[in-house]
């Protein structure tokens, strides 16, 4: 009982550090930039024409601080490959096995 008690907490402090970074990254993005405060007045004054920077979409996303801790590519077909070569090996070595003790112990035997 004592160990599941302290799992519970473990986990709750992470997840309390977790919060914790979302709270600090949601305010990082939240604060404006040079860049829109300055395209803000232009797009206030209805006679102005939207400028060519706030119509282009950002070629390059700001990575994140948790995109670090993902896999870049996943290696699911790695993985898939992996499985079915030792399926294959496991299922060898078994008919192997089988047919040793089928034909090959009783000839020793004797």
């Amino acid at each position: 009982m004592d160990n599941s008690l302290e799992e519970l907490k473990r986990q709750r402090a992470l997840i309390q550090q977790h919060l914790e970074w979302l709270d600090q990254t949601i305010a990082e993005r939240s604060k404006p930039t040079p860049e829109t405060s300055s395209v803000a007045p232009e797009a206030a004054t209805p006679s102005a024409v939207p400028s060519a920077k706030s119509t282009e979409a950002p070629t390059e996303a700001k990575p994140n601080i948790g995109d670090a801790m993902l896999p870049k590519e996943p290696q699911v077909h790695l993985d898939v490959k992996t499985a079915q070569i030792g399926c294959l090996a496991f299922f060898i070595l078994s008919v192997a096995g089988f047919l040793f003790f089928l034909f090959g112990l009783p000839y020793l035997m004797d």
